[in-house]
């Protein structure tokens, strides 16, 4: 019933619903995965208005599961951009847990669309060293040129460098970079 009245509630923020729903804890899982999951649930016409992936995000970051973080990186993009947002801000409450993961994912190859979703939201998240020097790795890679949405991403990682020695090496690739992405 929680979760009915989360995706049916037309309050703007239906705070009384996600606090049911994330009392819930790992009992909530499952259909907070399948909300995201079904396209039916982004449509403004269907129940929720659209919203209840955004909120199905929310709860998954307060309740933490780490068996969330795949359904939550497979999610970014799909839709909406408030969906994505919500994903993001859920990410970020798992902090290191989903840094972890998604230096995981970024780096998987073949490359493919969990790469690019991975690397948005490290993008988003705040800057560290190790991601950094994740994405200047990448960046050295040949392979990974033609994909220049994935390559701006990464780029705007680097904010985290803060060894000289590598700072110096990520402005050597500068020129390469701009032939990359043009």
């Amino acid at each position: 019933i929680a979760i009915s009245d989360l995706i049916l509630s037309e309050e703007e923020e239906p705070v009384k619903e996600l606090d049911a729903v994330c009392n819930l804890g790992y009992e909530a899982l499952e259909p907070l995965h399948d909300l995201l999951k079904s396209p039916t649930f982004y449509e403004p016409l269907a129940p929720g208005y659209g919203l209840a992936p955004s909120r199905a995000a929310t709860c998954l970051g307060n309740i933490k599961s780490p068996d969330s973080l795949p359904i939550l990186l497979s999610a970014i993009g799909l839709q909406s951009f408030s969906t994505d947002e919500a994903i993001i801000d859920a990410m970020r409450c798992y902090e290191e847990e989903a840094r972890e993961y998604l230096h995981q994912s970024v780096q998987n190859m073949p490359y493919g669309n969990l790469n690019l979703s991975a690397a948005m939201i490290l993008s988003s998240l705040q800057p560290s060293e190790q991601t950094a020097e994740i994405a200047l790795s990448l960046l050295k890679k040949p392979e990974l040129r033609a994909h220049e949405a994935f390559l701006s991403y990464l780029i705007l990682t680097l904010e985290g460098l803060e060894d000289s020695k590598l700072r110096d090496e990520a402005a050597s690739l500068g020129p390469q970079l701009t032939q990359m992405l043009q």
